[in-house]
């Protein structure tokens, strides 16, 4: 069934505007411009000669979130919807809007219960920065609230575990302790950053080369237990070999090893009839011709032609398009050691 306008967006909108409100909009000003100036640096990010030959990559995998402040950046791609077309980033914004949705359509349910003022504070908290957790809370707090329950926000305790709702009905009493699994565990941080330390390795290579291409890796033990330039020698002994001319794959102990070369005249072919934003799935999709939602990509273009959305405006960010590239390098990769699975699971 296809939702209307006003099924969720007007929802989001009043979820936003209280909690702008209660933020203050001075304060909202200032943190707004501290997540558009953290991507505004990212634009800057240029890679010398020096940098690339020594695979410094590093600038290049900065993440497309605001980490020090995880509420504002979800109260941006919110906002943006309604003032900033254009800039948005789908595998963000897509986890965020349900809960600004179902919280904006439930907004006065939530004020008459108690200790929601509390709550409120603590999800605007810049130094706190836990916003996931009590979003959640909201929600399953006004679910009982919906089903008719008294609900009651519990005060945190320090030196008390205390759960987080006391509901209600008639002589029924119930505590409730609100659990959710987080977005990464800290082992998928580790790899990811393993991973980083590898592929500007492999990119590195590839550059080298003079080759535009794809790897497919996979790793068959925990990636920190790998050498840190094992893509990069397995890439420079995969052409050396013509392996990358026939798509064999490259095997050991440790890694499946597979590439190909790209066709950037018709993946320039494709961007010039509709540009496309660096490193999204239809970046990605235009290059390989195919897409895994739950796969691991990593892409780095070098752009010939840049579209922007208001350029002149400071708070417009994740809005530039890719029209044309001189050059492209790209790699999908998984983990299938038994610790990286075990450790991975919820």
């Amino acid at each position: 069934m296809k939702l209307d306008w006003e099924d969720w967006l007007i929802p989001a909108k009043k979820c936003l505007d209280w909690f702008i409100s209660e933020m203050g909009e001075e304060e909202w000003s200032r943190r707004r411009m501290t997540v558009a100036d953290y991507f505004q640096g990212l634009k800057q990010v240029t890679l010398t000669e020096e940098d690339i030959q020594h695979g410094d990559f590093a600038k290049k995998f900065s993440p497309i979130a605001i980490y020090s402040d995880w509420i504002s950046w979800y109260m941006y791609l919110v906002e943006s919807i309604f003032l900033r077309q254009g800039c948005d980033d789908p595998s963000q914004s897509s986890r965020i809007y349900p809960f600004f949705a179902v919280i904006g359509g439930g907004i006065e349910l939530l004020k008459k219960i108690e200790g929601i003022n509390e709550k409120i504070s603590t999800i605007l908290n810049e130094k706190q920065n836990m916003p996931d957790s009590t979003l959640f809370e909201l929600t399953i707090a006004l679910f009982y609230a919906k089903k008719g329950y008294k609900v009651i926000f519990l005060e945190e305790r320090k030196d008390q575990k205390m759960p987080d709702l006391k509901v209600s009905k008639g002589t029924e009493i119930f505590f409730v302790e609100c659990k959710r699994f987080g977005k990464t565990t800290g082992y998928a941080e580790e790899e990811r950053l393993e991973w980083q330390r590898r592929s500007k390795h492999l990119f590195n290579a590839m550059r080298i080369q003079k080759i535009p291409s794809h790897a497919d890796v996979i790793f068959k033990v925990p990636l920190a237990e790998t050498d840190e330039f094992l893509l990069g020698r397995a890439f420079t002994a995969y052409v050396k070999s013509n392996k990358i001319n026939d798509g064999s794959i490259l095997s050991n102990h440790q890694i499946d090893f597979r590439a190909y070369p790209l066709d950037i005249d018709e993946f320039n072919r494709k961007l010039s009839n509709a540009p496309s934003r660096p490193n999204s799935p239809q970046m990605i999709y235009d290059l390989l011709g195919k897409f895994d939602i739950q796969g691991n990509y990593t892409l780095l273009a070098g752009p010939s032609r840049i579209d922007s959305i208001n350029p002149d405006d400071k708070l417009f960010v994740l809005n530039d398009f890719y029209g044309a590239v001189h050059e492209v390098y790209s790699a999908q990769w998984e983990s299938i050691s038994d610790e990286s699975i075990n450790y991975k699971a919820k």
